[in-house]
C-alpha cells in the first residue's frame, strides 16, 4: 500500500490539475482528449508500467537500476537531472502559491485594483462592470473601447465603459503578475532587482522540502500519503 501510494504521490501532481486543462482547451478542448487517450493507451501506460516494474522488482534508483546493461547508464543520469529540474521547477511554482497565498489575506486584493505602486497608467480594473483606471477617467466612444475591450471581458457589450484611449490595456491581475510578481525586466540585458518576498517564500519551500526528504524513506513515505489524497480532495 505504501508503494502504491507513493506512485500515486509521485504521478498525480500540478502538472494533472493546472497544465493538463489548460493544455485541452488549447488544443480543442473535447476533440483533443481522443488523440490523448490514444497516446496514453498506446505509449504512456506501458512505458509507465515497465519503468514501475522495473524499478520496484530490482529495488534500485534509476543511476543503479542500469547496471545489468552499463551502455545505458548514461539514461539513470539522465533520468536524475530531468528529476532535479522538475524539482526546482515545482519549487519555484510552489514559491508563486505561497506568494499569492500571502497576498490573499490583504483587503482590498491587490491584483483586484490599479491604486498599487507597482500599476501602471494603462492598467484597467474590473468593478462593476467598468474600466477603470489608476490616471485617466475619460468617457472613450462605447462601441470602439467595448470592441476592443472584449479580449478582457466578453459580457461588457451592453456597458459603460471609462478608461484609457490609447488602446494599450492590461488588465490589473496581469499587471500584478508582471510588476508585482515576477518584476520583469526589459530584456535579458536588464538584471533587475530581487524580489525579496518572493526569495522567501522561495527558500520557505525548499526548507519544507527538506525536512520532507531530511530522514529519507522513513519520512518520505508519511508525506506520500498527504500528496497522493490531496489533488483527490481539491
Amino acid at each position: 500500500m505504501d508503494y502504491i501510494l507513493s506512485v500515486m504521490g509521485w504521478s498525480v501532481g500540478l502538472g494533472n490539475l493546472w497544465r493538463f486543462p489548460y493544455v485541452c482547451m488549447k488544443n480543442g478542448g473535447g476533440a483533443f482528449l481522443i488523440p490523448y487517450i490514444v497516446c496514453l493507451v498506446t505509449f504512456s501506460l506501458p512505458i509507465f508500467f515497465l519503468e514501475a516494474s522495473v524499478g520496484q522488482f530490482l529495488g534500485k534508483g534509476c543511476t543503479n537500476v542500469f547496471n545489468v546493461c552499463p551502455l545505458l547508464k548514461g539514461v539513470g543520469y539522465s533520468m536524475t537531472t530531468v528529476i532535479f529540474l522538475y524539482g526546482v521547477i515545482y519549487t519555484i511554482i510552489n514559491a508563486w502559491i505561497l506568494y499569492y497565498i500571502g497576498h490573499s489575506f490583504v483587503s482590498p486584493l491587490p491584483w483586484t485594483t490599479c491604486d498599487n505602486e507597482w500599476n501602471s497608467p494603462n492598467c484597467i480594473s474590473h468593478q462593476g462592470y467598468k474600466c477603470q483606471s489608476k490616471y485617466h477617467n475619460m468617457t472613450t466612444n462605447e462601441t470602439d473601447a467595448v470592441t476592443s475591450y472584449k479580449q478582457y471581458n466578453a459580457s461588457l457589450v451592453n456597458a459603460t465603459v471609462v478608461c484609457t484611449t490609447n488602446g494599450s490595456w492590461i488588465t490589473a491581475p496581469e499587471e500584478f503578475w508582471r510588476e508585482n510578481v515576477l518584476q520583469m525586466s526589459s530584456g535579458i540585458s536588464e538584471l533587475g532587482t530581487i524580489n525579496w518576498k518572493l526569495m522567501l517564500c522561495f527558500f520557505f519551500i525548499w526548507l519544507v522540502v527538506g525536512l520532507c526528504v531530511i530522514k529519507g524513506v522513513k519520512s518520505i513515505g508519511k508525506i506520500v500519503y498527504v500528496t497522493a489524497i490531496l489533488p483527490y480532495i481539491l
